[in-house]
């Protein structure tokens, strides 16, 4: 997400106005609406297991009135068809994942080598304080994790916290990580100001979940609880909430 704020929409939209070109292209599977009030706004892709409207919901108004998402209308067996037709087989060989400057083979190896993050071991604590392991570094985990952890149990074990200011791992049951609840701050507003009084919208917290039912309270005009009708899991800080209404992005921010 803050590839494409800073870096597509960022420095080569920059580059492009710098070179003459009004409209910078790019192949995500989401849509662009010019409404009657001039304003333009975002809506997910045709396809909806490709859509990735969830990861442009941090672009301003001003962004979206350059960008073009040619992609958005098609599904994705439209699209390859179309690849074959016009022999363009370059794009049909494989998919583009995560973050295509990361050529490390996992993101621990590229936050230890490049980023400079340190590898700090630590105790893994149940929650009830009990130690039953060590980890290698906070770094290598992220609320909701399963695999990875390496400490046998009756059960799986899933990721519950990252307790930072201990260095401390703190793993439970899959039930641990419901919550009805959660604060997004620094909320990007695509549409419209921020509202005034609470909203219904449908939420999603990571790219792969199903967005839920929920109460948008807002705090102030960049931060709001979320009150979800049904428990979600892993609702993760430092993870991104996107609010919809029907096909349309309204905004998203952080969740602290």
């Amino acid at each position: 997400m803050v590839c494409n704020q800073r870096i597509k929409f960022g420095l080569i939209l920059k580059r492009a106005g710098a070179l003459g070109l009004s409209t910078l292209a790019t192949g995500h599977y989401a849509r662009i609406r010019r409404e009657a009030n001039g304003r333009f706004c975002l809506l997910k892709g045709v396809d909806r297991a490709k859509d990735q409207s969830y990861f442009l919901a941090r672009l301003t108004r001003q962004q979206l009135s350059r960008a073009m998402f040619p992609l958005g209308s098609h599904t994705r067996d439209q699209v390859q068809r179309m690849a074959r037709a016009w022999g363009i087989t370059s794009c049909l060989a494989r998919q583009s994942h995560e973050l295509c400057f990361v050529k490390h083979k996992s993101y621990k190896e590229f936050l230890s080598e490049s980023a400079g993050v340190p590898r700090e071991p630590g105790p893994i604590m149940n929650t009830m304080g009990q130690t039953v392991g060590h980890h290698q570094g906070l770094h290598a985990y992220t609320v909701g994790q399963r695999r990875g952890i390496g400490i046998p149990g009756p059960a799986p074990y899933y990721v519950i916290r990252l307790d930072k200011k201990e260095n401390r791992l703190v793993i439970g049951a899959k039930s641990e990580l419901a919550a009805t609840e959660c604060t997004v701050t620094h909320i990007n507003w695509i549409e419209s100001e921020p509202p005034e009084k609470p909203i219904s919208v449908q939420t999603r917290i990571r790219y792969r979940h199903r967005e839920a039912a929920s109460i948008l309270i807002p705090l102030d005009r960049y931060t709001a609880t979320v009150r979800f009708s049904n428990a979600q899991y892993a609702i993760t800080p430092g993870q991104a909430a996107v609010f919809y209404q029907g096909e349309r992005v309204i905004g998203g921010g952080w969740i602290a």
